[in-house]
């Protein structure tokens, strides 16, 4: 586009050149044609008249000279007649110059005032000529003749001198013509030159921008093809894209309704029909302890585990049944509203499947591994049927038994209490109403031992009522955040100790123990706490203790910063005796069972004797809980048992209510009621 703008620039200038050139040339035609005429009117004329001014004055000053030698008079009218003429020529003389005097030098005008002049002294001289000529003295006529003929010969200088101005003026015209004629065939010259340069030039620049414009038509014809093959690329790229979208969105379908471990319709595949009212029952299906299998075989064996569960599944299940693998060890047997399958036969189908699983041995990675569910069911329910079964299998898990069924409002109600209870449990975390409750242990052999508190936890509500974790803790498991109160727990308690400097248990779970950063946190306490020796953890739900490995290296680091350990209801089964074999225990808690009947059970009396000697025996002291009456205290007493612990000898209470009123033996009293909580 700028190549093509300057060619036609470069052609406007060459054409303005012509134009301007031409329009120079028109002018110095007319200024040369003025010259001309001139030339023609004036130079000429000049001439003209100059000369016929000449050749009168050489007729007049022949016949003068000849009327002079002849004497004769009758010349006179012929010297009169030449005469005039030359008076008639100095006029017309005159009036050229006057009509042309503007463009005449000075000196013609000056030349023809000495004309006129010389014309009045010359006929006066042409006068004494012929005077003498009639008075005819020979002394006269030399003199009028010298006279004469010096007056005629300055005429005629004049004259010659007019016509001499006369060729120098029509010299200089011409002069002036050839300068004009030079400049302008210089001007056209220069004008052609320039002309042809920028011809050329645009040409030139015609030929590059028609190259480049055949240069263009190539590339676009080179873009077209391969727009035609990019077109025809993305064409078959859409076609492909088309088929790629379709397939991710299979793909993702898939994902988004298929179980990734299985392979079946997972949870939101349940819920879309569901919302469509398809299901007429919906047995709601959990592996028993899944969570400590995937803990001691690992993942990898336990996602395949959940494969062939799915597996075992599809194989028994009966025609008109639906399956789903909800997530992690959760699946959903439902049928349809269209089923003609009716409740009872719904549930046996139930509990066949149930009953063949627990018999069902896996072969797993060359390892054999039994598994066992719990179910629970809905008839109905509409859009609260999964909820409803998810009531019945929780249920289920509670009472420990393989099936529930939905009964209907109570369940419901159950459920909802529960959801209460953590909306209150998470209040009470975010606003730190989770605190420690002391409860006392009094020394019954040595009184010179320090009194010892067990850290109770309770929940406090808005009213200020305390609420024992038998009501929330529950809750706090299935909702996964009974770390939390531990974590809250040990930070309140070590702050006692070091406020207070008392000496406190505090209560740690199987729970506890494996949760990796519980653990961590219980260790940076201990790490940076100057008061270790007066911490004791203890230990409970001892039955499920299965990795023994891990409580060991828990008790191990826990000793070696100096805290105490001690072992909770121990004598309730055969467990705790090969515990306090196996971990190095400091305290031995007898278990409630036995203290409460040691008044009137001889047994009691008898085990508790036994477990006191084997305590000495080891170096480990011992505790007597649910102490609820003075009887109660002195038989323990009487059995060498080392510290006594209940609501007799004192309940849990804030710690504020300890230091106004210390815990101490009573001298007397009567029996109490109550637990140890």
């Amino acid at each position: 586009m700028q190549q093509r703008t300057k060619t036609y620039l470069l052609v406007i200038g060459a054409i303005t050149i012509l134009l301007f050139s031409a329009v120079v040339m028109i002018r110095n035609l007319r200024e040369n044609t003025k010259l001309l005429d001139e030339i023609a009117t004036t130079q000429l004329k000049l001439s003209s008249y100059s000369t016929r001014l000449t050749k009168a004055i050489q007729h007049n000053q022949a016949k003068t000279i000849e009327a002079l030698v002849m004497r004769d008079e009758s010349l006179e009218k012929s010297i009169k007649t030449s005469t005039d003429e030359i008076v008639s020529t100095i006029k017309q003389l005159s009036r050229c110059i006057e009509r042309h005097r503007q463009m005449l030098p000075t000196q013609v005008l000056d030349v023809i005032k000495i004309l006129n002049s010389r014309l009045i002294a010359y006929e006066n001289m042409e006068n004494s000529v012929l005077q003498a000529t009639k008075n005819k003295r020979l002394e006269d006529l030399q003199d009028a003749l010298v006279g004469f003929n010096a007056t005629a010969a300055a005429f005629s200088n004049d004259v010659l001198l007019l016509v001499d101005l006369t060729n120098k003026l029509l010299q200089y015209k011409i002069t002036q013509l050839q300068q004009h004629n030079e400049q302008t065939n210089r001007f056209l010259y220069t004008s052609y030159f320039f002309v042809t340069l920028l011809l050329l030039l645009s040409l030139y620049l015609m030929q590059r921008y028609q190259k480049k414009m055949i240069q263009q038509l190539h590339r676009a014809e080179k873009a077209e093809k391969e727009t035609r093959l990019l077109s025809q690329r993305l064409q078959n790229y859409s076609q492909e894209l088309e088929i790629e979208i379709a397939k991710k969105e299979n793909e993702l379908y898939e994902k988004i309704y298929t179980n990734p471990i299985s392979g079946l319709p997972n949870r939101y595949k349940l819920l879309q029909q569901m919302q469509n009212n398809e299901f007429k029952y919906l047995a709601l299906l959990n592996i028993d302890n899944f969570q400590k299998f995937n803990d001691v075989y690992g993942e990898n064996i336990g996602n395949e585990a959940l494969k062939a569960t799915a597996a075992f599944l599809q194989d028994i299940l009966p025609n008109k049944h639906a399956l789903y693998h909800l997530g992690g060890d959760e699946y959903a047997i439902a049928a349809f509203y269209d089923s003609p399958i009716a409740k009872d036969q719904f549930l046996e189908n139930i509990r066949q499947i149930l009953k063949a699983f627990r018999k069902k041995e896996f072969h797993i990675k060359n390892s054999k591994y039994t598994l066992s569910m719990s179910a629970g069911i809905s008839f109905g329910g509409l859009q609260k049927i999964l909820a409803y079964a998810d009531m019945a299998l929780k249920d289920a898990k509670k009472k420990s038994t393989y099936i529930e069924i939905y009964q209907g409002k109570e369940l419901e109600s159950k459920h909802k209490e529960d959801l209460r209870c953590y909306q209150k449990l998470l209040d009470a975390l975010q606003h730190k109403r989770i605190v420690p409750f002391l409860q006392p242990l009094l020394p019954l052999q040595n009184p010179n031992l320090p009194i010892k508190y067990e850290s109770l936890v309770r929940l406090v509500d808005k009213e200020g009522k305390a609420i024992p974790p038998i009501n929330f803790l529950r809750i706090a498991k299935q909702n996964r955040v009974y770390h939390k109160i531990t974590g809250t727990m040990i930070k309140q308690t070590f702050a006692l100790i070091e406020k207070y400097n008392l000496f406190l248990s505090i209560n740690l779970s199987m729970a506890d123990i494996t949760n990796e950063k519980t653990k961590r946190m219980i260790f940076e306490k201990l790490e940076n706490f100057e008061a270790c020796e007066k911490i004791t953890f203890e230990l409970l739900e001892t039955e499920d203790f299965e990795d023994y490995s891990s409580v060991y290296e828990f008790c191990i680091q826990a000793k070696s910063y100096g805290v105490s350990l001690a072992l909770d209801d121990f004598g309730s089964g055969y467990s705790n005796f090969s515990h306090i074999i196996h971990l190095p225990v400091d305290y031995i808690k007898i278990d409630a069972s036995l203290v409460s009947n040691v008044a009137r059970d001889h047994a009691s009396q008898l085990m508790i004797e036994m477990i006191v000697l084997l305590a000495k025996k080891i170096g480990v002291k011992t505790v007597a809980e649910f102490v609820s009456s003075k009887e109660i205290m002195e038989l323990v007493m009487q059995l060498g048992v080392d510290y006594a612990q209940g609501f007799y000898l004192g309940r849990p209470e804030p710690v504020e209510y300890y230091l106004k009123h210390p815990p101490a033996l009573p001298a007397r009293g009567d029996k109490a009621e109550g637990m140890n909580i």
